[in-house]
C-alpha cells in the first residue's frame, strides 16, 4: 500500500524537492501552498503530469483550508 504525503509549502525550494522524491517513490503527494514569493510551478513540473501528484492551494495559517485538504487526502504523513 502506497503512503500519501501532505506537503505544506510544497512549491518551495525544498518541498518541491521533497515532493519529486516522493512522486519518483511510488508514493502519493498532495502539495498545499499559498503560491507566495518563493513559490515555483516550475520546480514540481515533472510531477504535474502524475496521477500520484496533487495540488492544492491554500495558506497554512487558513484552519478550516488545511482540515479541508487533509480530510479529503488523509494523509500518512505530513511535512
Amino acid at each position: 500500500m502506497s503512503r500519501t504525503y501532505l506537503i505544506t509549502g510544497g512549491l518551495g525550494f525544498i518541498g518541491s524537492a521533497v515532493a519529486r522524491r516522493v512522486v519518483r517513490a511510488g508514493a502519493r503527494a498532495v502539495v498545499f501552498d499559498a503560491e507566495t514569493y518563493a513559490a515555483s510551478r516550475e520546480a514540481i513540473e515533472e510531477c504535474s503530469g502524475s496521477e500520484r501528484y496533487t495540488l492544492e492551494i491554500g495558506d497554512v495559517r487558513d484552519r478550516a483550508a488545511l482540515s479541508q485538504v487533509m480530510d479529503a487526502c488523509k494523509p500518512d504523513v505530513i511535512l
